[in-house]
């Protein structure tokens, strides 16, 4: 999965990382935008969405000219240049620069999402909002070391970015990230790995449930006899920024409670995925 990175040094050249959906051609306004309204002096892609963004296809919505500092993270210096660097880094005598000090309301990071009404929000996430963030989750679903987090859900923004990046890091849990364009491939893949896995907790999207009832509402005997076992699962988060969709979490339960699914498993959480 490819995502973009817009760093933004508003001072003491410290780097604030802003992630973005990888752009389409129908994307491209709403990622200008977000850069604008954010003044980002540098923007970090792969090669394929560098060329999408100097693309002539899309020079008559977008100034190729416009956008800022691109840099490739696909683009390593050579061997040499390494060591030159490191060499060069080692022999200096230059003193070393006082480190900037820190403050928990210091910017973490930057998350802006499009609602369900096409308007472009943004919010500022400071350091203690995020641990804390991570925090409530943890308590929430007791993440200790030794649990298993299984998260279907897109990492750019929101609660989608906070369980892909920072949660495991902040608790020590497992946490195994399915990728929503590889569940469109292979749709078993998320009730596998909940089942290989024993997972007690996931997060995910309307969409995956749909997904689910739509390839396997007539295979679950099938199901059963592949082991695919759901017992194990007490928390079903359903991220979505909207209503919650009752029948939809309904028609999931009863549909593959034959696995093992508890009524009280499934869940919703209102924001963004």
């Amino acid at each position: 999965m490819t995502t973009n990175f817009v760093v933004i040094c508003p001072k003491f050249v410290v780097a604030l990382i802003l992630l973005v959906l990888p752009p389409t051609s129908c994307s491209m306004l709403t990622v200008r935008m977000i850069i604008d309204v954010s003044k980002a002096v540098a923007l970090l892609s792969n090669g394929t969405l560098i060329k999408l963004l100097r693309s002539k296809e899309l020079s008559h919505r977008v100034n190729a000219k416009a956008w800022p500092t691109i840099l490739d993270i696909e683009d390593a210096p050579s061997l040499s240049v390494a060591r030159s660097k490191a060499h060069k880094a080692s022999s200096s005598t230059a003193a070393v620069e006082p480190s900037i000090a820190r403050r928990p309301d210091d910017i973490f990071y930057l998350d802006f999402a499009v609602s369900t009404t096409g308007q472009l929000s943004g919010i500022v996430v400071t350091a203690v909002g995020a641990a804390k963030q991570c925090k409530s989750l943890k308590m929430a679903c007791e993440l200790y070391p030794s649990r298993t987090v299984t998260v279907c859900l897109d990492p750019y923004s929101g609660l989608g970015f906070t369980l892909w990046c920072l949660c495991s890091v902040y608790s020590g849990h497992q946490s195994i990230l399915i990728p929503p364009l590889e569940l469109e491939q292979n749709p078993l893949v998320w009730m596998q790995t909940l089942s290989q896995h024993r997972s007690r907790d996931t997060f995910c999207t309307y969409s995956v449930l749909e997904l689910c009832l739509k390839e396997f509402a007539a295979q679950v005997g099938q199901l059963r006899e592949k082991s695919v076992n759901l017992s194990s699962l007490r928390n079903c988060v359903v991220v979505a920024e909207e209503r919650p969709r009752v029948q939809l979490c309904n028609a999931f339960i009863k549909v593959f409670a034959p696995l093992g699914l508890s009524p009280r498993a499934v869940s919703t959480s209102f924001g963004v995925a």
